[in-house]
């Protein structure tokens, strides 16, 4: 009886080495399987954190791109405005010696023909 109760008692011990494995393996398994799941979530939290900026960035920019076009179109209603304005003054400034020879031969042709007049009156 003392073989048989210490063949169980072995038999015991190696159920409860083998329990004792399996348990620990269930655990590591366990524990890899958490890891594995904080990974996967860490993994996806970056992907969406990405495309979250990048949607930003891609409106940021079109946002831009609008304030850019207004801009562009302000300035050129506010140049089409000036445009004429200025023309008119470069224009006049172009024209300024060509008035002052007008006037000049305007009032030469106004004192000549006064003189012709003085000297068809005059007596002869």
């Amino acid at each position: 009886m003392s073989d048989n109760k210490q063949s169980q008692q072995v038999h015991d011990a190696s159920w409860d080495i083998v329990n004792s494995f399996r348990e620990t393996n269930q655990a590591v398994a366990g524990s890899l399987v958490t890891i594995q799941d904080y990974n996967l979530k860490f993994a996806q939290n970056i992907f969406l954190s990405w495309m979250d900026l990048l949607t930003q960035q891609t409106e940021s920019m079109q946002r831009l791109q609008q304030q850019l076009g207004e801009q562009t179109r302000k300035q050129r209603d506010a140049f089409q405005r000036v445009m004429p304005a200025s023309m008119q003054t470069y224009m006049g400034f172009l024209r300024a010696p060509f008035s002052f020879s007008r006037q000049l031969v305007n009032v030469t042709e106004t004192a000549m023909g006064q003189d012709v007049k003085e000297s068809q009156k005059a007596p002869r």
